[in-house]
């Protein structure tokens, strides 16, 4: 009796395993649930080349950022640079990398006045073995250097004649005129060294301008002579120092000219 029902196991199980492969095989291939590949959208890289002011006769730094396709900053960018000036490379960085708030400064050789070309070869994003997609998008630029800038000369101020004059006034060559200290006006004038002085009579008597004092005398540096109403006498003062001077007509005439 127990091998009967052993028997009768062993049979109902084999059914019910060979019903289940049975129903496998009569399943519709479009009712098994296939596997889902899942997209990876590649992000857009785009590189924008920001060179500093090109001049001739200095270096060229350049700072390179890289954005997507909506403007936003992108960071963890392996990349290529150089430049090339006359068919010269001036600069050749492979492997460079940018990171976040941590933008590499590429400096040039001295920059003659030819043209040149600043070239961005991507190389991926991430670090080391971890490099994801884009690779090898070329940006280039053509710079021209601006010319030398040279020192602005100023030009030196046109050096003028110094003149100074000085009057003989209307009614001068009366007795008592003196007490006004205003014989010749002015009395006493400054200049430098070099400058000119002129003398105008502008009275209706003759005058003299002469160099010294009425009491010491004639020291013979100048002396007018006798100049009518209307005229003038002139003369350069090279040397530094007090010059005293009077009239020999009215002798109560006299004035100082002071050269510094």
């Amino acid at each position: 009796m127990d091998k009967m029902n052993f028997a009768y196991g062993v049979i109902i199980i084999v059914g019910v395993l060979a019903a289940g492969i049975l129903g496998l095989i009569a399943t519709s291939p479009d009712d098994i649930i296939q596997p889902r590949i899942i997209p990876i959208e590649q992000i857009s890289v785009n590189s924008y080349i920001m060179p500093k002011t090109a001049t001739v006769g200095d270096v060229l730094l350049i700072e390179v950022e890289f954005r997507d396709d909506d403007k936003n900053i992108v960071d963890h960018v392996n990349y290529d640079i150089s430049v090339t000036q006359d068919g010269n490379t001036i600069l050749s960085e492979p492997g460079s990398h940018r990171h976040p708030g941590k933008h590499p400064i590429h400096e040039t050789t001295i920059l003659d006045e030819s043209p040149l070309e600043i070239q961005i070869t991507l190389q991926g994003l991430g670090h080391g073995d971890d490099i994801s997609e884009p690779k090898g998008i070329v940006t280039t630029m053509t710079v021209v250097p601006e010319p030398e800038v040279e020192p602005e000369v100023e030009p030196e101020p046109e050096t003028l004649p110094m003149v100074t004059t000085i009057s003989i006034p209307a009614g001068v060559g009366v007795p008592g005129y003196e007490e006004t200290i205003e014989c010749y006006l002015p009395y006493e004038v400054t200049v430098t060294a070099g400058a000119t002085v002129t003398w105008s009579n502008d009275d209706s008597a003759v005058h003299t301008v002469t160099s010294g004092h009425p009491v010491s005398g004639i020291d013979e540096l100048f002396d007018s002579g006798i100049f009518m109403s209307g005229d003038t006498f002139e003369f350069t003062f090279n040397d530094v120092g007090t010059f005293d001077y009077f009239c020999m007509v009215h002798p109560w005439m006299v004035g100082i000219v002071n050269v510094s």
